[in-house]
């Protein structure tokens, strides 16, 4: 009987010690990220030899571009190890060509004939990401990897051309495709880095981070995806 009072005073404190445990973990962060991108594309062709000839020729003189992802998240943890994450980002990639120099004319002081010429294309979107992160440890400093996929939505499009003269001058013209969510892309998404424990309340995730565009940008004989690598910076509030 003694016995049965001691268990009947000791299950209250039990349970009332298990929700104290429960409030003190957040299921939900907020948080903001972004990250410089090294970006450019991959070429695929029909198999035909002209596309095969051009894919090589672009390869030849085509280069990476520098870009940007950046934007607002919002996480739900199921389990201090494991959550769930979407938001709202920008994100623009692209590549460039080399500077074109070599030009076929008869005066090569032709005032009319650029002595270099450069292309330069950008993409903008906006991204709504869906990825599950799983972190390791329970220290300070802990192991992050990432697996989702972005919904991309096309804003616009630019070309822009650099021409530069025997005279010294630099003509620049920018060209914008039609504006509005004309396009949609879906990107594959992985990252693994670490995850920060700065106070109860703030998380800072580092995290390079690999991007892979599945629907081609053109859909022509050649076909263009769009990749990117980049170190994803993200500082994260535990509601």
């Amino acid at each position: 009987m003694k016995l049965l009072k001691i268990l009947l005073f000791l299950i209250p404190i039990g349970l009332s010690a298990q929700d104290s445990t429960n409030t003190k973990f957040k299921h939900w962060a907020v948080g903001y990220s972004v990250s410089p991108d090294y970006c450019f594309r991959i070429l695929t062709s029909d198999g035909s030899a002209s596309s095969k000839s051009i894919i090589s020729l672009r390869n030849e003189h085509e280069v990476h571009q520098y870009g940007i992802t950046s934007g607002f998240n919002v996480c739900y943890f199921f389990k201090k190890h494991f959550s769930i994450e979407t938001g709202i980002n920008y994100s623009n990639r692209g590549y460039r060509t080399k500077d074109f120099s070599d030009f076929t004319t008869n005066d090569p002081n032709d005032p009319l004939i650029p002595t270099k010429i450069k292309y330069i294309y950008n993409y903008n979107f906006i991204d709504i990401p869906l990825k599950a992160n799983f972190i390791l440890g329970k220290k300070k400093l802990r192991f992050i990897a990432s697996a989702g996929i972005n919904t991309n939505f096309l804003l616009f499009r630019t070309e822009i051309t650099t021409a530069e003269y025997f005279d010294g001058s630099v003509v620049t013209n920018n060209y914008k495709s039609e504006s509005g969510f004309h396009f949609v892309d879906f990107t594959a998404l992985l990252s693994a880095g670490t995850d920060i424990n700065l106070t109860k309340k703030f998380n800072l995730r580092l995290e390079p981070t690999y991007r892979y565009s599945l629907a081609p940008m053109r859909t022509s004989s050649i076909k263009e995806h769009l990749w990117s690598v980049g170190l994803n910076f993200g500082l994260y509030y535990k509601l």
